[in-house]
């Protein structure tokens, strides 16, 4: 499993392309498997944001508590 880091790295990345390619682009998420399902990119950009606030926050309360 991706450290703490590796996962903030990896979601911003994901972030970065959602952003960088065209709208009109589509975008599927994985259902486990071989199985991938049409999402909107609005909200997987969202779904993206959403999950990187939890890790940051993950991350800085790791700090606080090492301090």
């Amino acid at each position: 499993m991706p450290t703490l880091n590796e996962q903030i790295a990896i979601q911003e990345t994901v972030q970065n392309e959602l952003k960088q390619t065209v709208s009109s682009q589509p975008i599927y998420e994985r259902f486990g498997g071989n199985i991938f399902f049409p999402v909107s990119r609005t909200n997987a950009l969202i779904q993206c944001e959403e999950k990187l606030v939890r890790l940051r926050k993950n991350s800085s309360e790791l700090k606080t508590d090492k301090d």
